[in-house]
């Protein structure tokens, strides 16, 4: 099972990478406390400011894709009459952005979302609709197949693999230290692995972080 799903992933990516070339973000298997896999493409300074900003916590295309199925393209980033309460759009399109593009595919009490940026006027409709056949294909790949960790623990991972101490990533995830350890303890036993520094590289390896 895992070799279909990385072989339906590989070409997926591919696809992406050739109409999407800016950039793009790809959540596959949401479900009430898990995602199977999180893959962050986006480029450049835009990618940068996205981390650095947390906009994975108040992503409205992210937002969007957990109430709707289907394809939507958001343009003229910069409209002032935009609603956008944490200035996610203005920020976009102050990094040079003129159109984001999301696709949502939902099945058996579980999600994947697909978030497309470009640089150029748009994204064609025809293009779109191939990309949301694809992703129907992924997500039905991976409900096959169990989920991996919880978003939290992902979280914990991802910061103490860039050199977070826990404090740190307690305080940048808004929870206890005590919490923090917890999460990492049981993506330990998750992954049957001894240690943090294992359980990250684990993961790393896995395409979970």
């Amino acid at each position: 099972m895992l070799d279909q799903e990385n072989d339906v992933l590989a070409i997926f990516l591919s696809e992406i990478d050739n109409l999407s070339p800016d950039g793009f973000k790809l959540l596959i298997g949401i479900r009430a406390d898990t995602i199977d896999r999180r893959i962050n493409a986006l480029k450049g300074d835009w990618g940068r400011t996205y981390y650095r900003k947390s906009y994975r916590f108040a992503d409205p295309v992210t937002a969007w894709g957990l109430c709707q199925t289907g394809c939507e393209v958001w343009t003229e980033l910069g409209d002032p009459d935009r609603s956008d309460p944490v200035g996610f759009f203005a920020d976009a399109h102050r990094h040079g952005l003129t159109a984001i593009a999301g696709v949502s595919i939902s099945g058996k009490r579980s999600r994947s979302i697909l978030e497309l940026v470009s640089r150029s006027p748009g994204f064609e409709v025809n293009h779109l609709d191939h990309l949301e056949a694809r992703l129907a294909e992924l997500h039905c790949a991976y409900l096959r197949s169990g989920p991996r960790l919880t978003p939290g623990e992902i979280e914990a991972l991802q910061l103490v693999s860039i050199g977070a101490h826990i404090c740190q990533a307690a305080d940048k995830l808004g929870i206890s230290e005590s919490a923090v350890k917890l999460r990492l303890s049981s993506a330990r036993k998750r992954l049957n692995v001894p240690t943090t520094t294992a359980a990250i590289r684990a993961a790393a390896i896995s395409g979970l972080i």
